[in-house]
């Protein structure tokens, strides 16, 4: 009876250290990453627009020259991919 006394005790002490650990842990450490959702959306939508304009080297530094580029063969009549959609390939 003596040993599960002190056990208890033991236990009880190591479960207010714990929780005063945790108590002095910045609230962020409990709290979903709010920009985790949105990087992974992020990504994506890259990986979407490569599939879209069938290229593979598109990141968010160099889709607005890419894509201004692909709208500006479309204006000339040059473009692979718009041809694509309107027949329905793509």
């Amino acid at each position: 009876m003596r040993v599960r006394v002190e056990l208890a005790h033991e236990v009880i002490a190591k479960v207010r250290e714990g929780i005063l650990q945790l108590s002095q842990l910045p609230l962020r450490h409990f709290l979903p990453d709010p920009f985790a959702q949105f990087a992974e959306e992020q990504a994506e939508a890259i990986a979407a627009l490569n599939r879209f304009l069938q290229r593979d080297d598109l990141t968010w530094y160099n889709a607005p020259d890419a894509i201004a580029e692909v709208l500006q063969q479309t204006r000339d009549g040059e473009s692979k991919w718009y041809r694509m959609v309107q027949t329905g390939e793509l």
